[in-house]
C-alpha cells in the first residue's frame, strides 16, 4: 500500500495552548511541568482532526484545575518496503510515536528548546505520544502567505541553521514548510512532527552538505560530546543500540562539515546566537 508524507501542522491555525505565552515569547509552565499535565492529567475531550496521514487527535487535558491542549500521535508503522505516492521507496521504514519523545528528549539535551513538550502515555486504548501545543503560532506555509518577516531576517535564518543540524542528526526526513511553527510575538522556531526521524542511514543531506551553517558555539560543544554514554540511558525504550550508532556516525560528519566551514568562513561566521537579541 503507498505511503503519503503527512504533517500535523495545520493543527495549530486555530488552537491555543498554554505551553508558550505568546506575549511575552517565554514558557508559562516548565517543561517538568508540562510534562506532568500531559502526563496525568484528565482527558477532558478527545476529537479526530481531519488532517495529516498518521490521524493525529487533539485532546483536552486538565490537572489541578489547568487545563491544556496536545495533539495525539499514535502511529507505529514498522514496513520492510514502503512506496510512497511519489513513486520513491524506502526500505527497513518506520513511523513512530517514539520518535516524537526522542526528538524532544534530544533537543533539551542540546539545550535547543525548539521541540515542544513530549510525552507518551497510554490514551484510551492506544499508547501513543502526547505533544503540546504553541500558542500564537503559524505555520511556515502561512507565515510565506502573510508576509510576516521579523525586523531582521537573521532571526529566523540562523534558528534553520540549527533546525538543518538537528534534522541532519536525526536523520529526519519529513521536514517540510508544514511542520515549522513560527511564534511572531517572538520569531521564535518550534519544530513538530518527528515520527519519520531517527532513521539508520549515516548519511547526511545534500542540501545540508552543500550550504553552511551557523550555530551557538556551545551548541556546537554539546553535539561534540555525545556519547553512547550519554544517549542510552536518555532514549531509554526508545531507540535501539544500531539506532544511537547511527545518529552518532552522522555526528561525526557533522562535525566535520561545520569544522571545514570554520576552516572556509572563520569562527566569528559560523558561530552565531540562534536568536540575535530583539531590538
Amino acid at each position: 500500500m503507498a505511503l503519503r508524507l503527512g504533517s500535523i501542522a495545520a493543527l495549530v491555525l486555530s488552537l491555543p495552548a498554554l505551553a508558550i505565552d505568546a506575549a511575552s515569547g517565554s514558557a508559562a509552565l516548565s517543561d517538568a511541568e508540562i510534562e506532568l499535565i500531559l502526563r496525568k492529567g484528565k482527558i477532558l475531550r478527545i476529537r479526530d482532526i481531519g488532517v495529516g496521514v498518521t490521524r493525529p487527535r487533539r485532546l483536552e487535558i486538565e490537572l489541578d484545575g489547568v487545563t491544556f491542549e496536545a495533539a495525539l500521535k499514535t502511529v507505529d508503522e514498522h514496513v520492510a518496503l514502503a512506496r510512497f505516492d511519489d513513486g520513491t521507496t524506502e526500505t527497513n521504514f518506520t513511523d513512530s510515536y517514539l520518535y516524537e519523545r526522542a526528538a524532544y528528549l534530544l533537543d533539551r539535551h542540546l539545550g535547543l528548546n525548539m521541540v515542544p513538550v513530549t510525552v507518551i502515555r497510554r490514551v484510551r486504548r492506544f499508547n501513543g505520544a502526547v505533544i503540546a501545543w504553541v500558542d500564537g503560532a503559524v505555520i511556515e506555509t502561512e507565515r510565506r502567505a502573510q508576509k510576516l518577516n521579523p525586523p531582521d531576517p537573521t532571526y529566523l535564518k540562523h534558528q534553520r541553521d540549527i533546525m538543518h543540524i538537528f534534522d541532519a542528526l536525526i536523520a529526519n526526513t519529513d521536514r517540510n514548510a508544514g511542520n515549522q511553527l513560527t511564534t511572531p510575538a517572538d520569531w521564535k522556531l518550534h519544530l513538530i512532527d518527528h515520527s519519520r526521524s531517527f532513521r539508520r542511514t549515516t548519511d547526511l543531506p545534500e542540501n545540508f552538505l552543500s550550504r553552511p551553517c551557523t550555530l551557538p558555539r556551545e551548541v556546537y560543544d554539546r553535539i561534540s560530546l555525545l556519547s553512547t554514554a550519554d544517549l542510552k540511558p536518555l532514549f531509554k525504550k526508545l531507540l535501539g543500540p544500531p539506532t544511537i550508532k547511527a545518529l552518532l556516525i552522522r555526528r561525526d560528519k557533522i562535525i566535520e562539515k561545520i569544522d571545514r566551514d570554520r576552516q572556509k568562513w572563520g569562527d566569528e561566521t559560523i558561530f552565531q546566537d540562534s536568536i540575535p537579541s530583539l531590538p
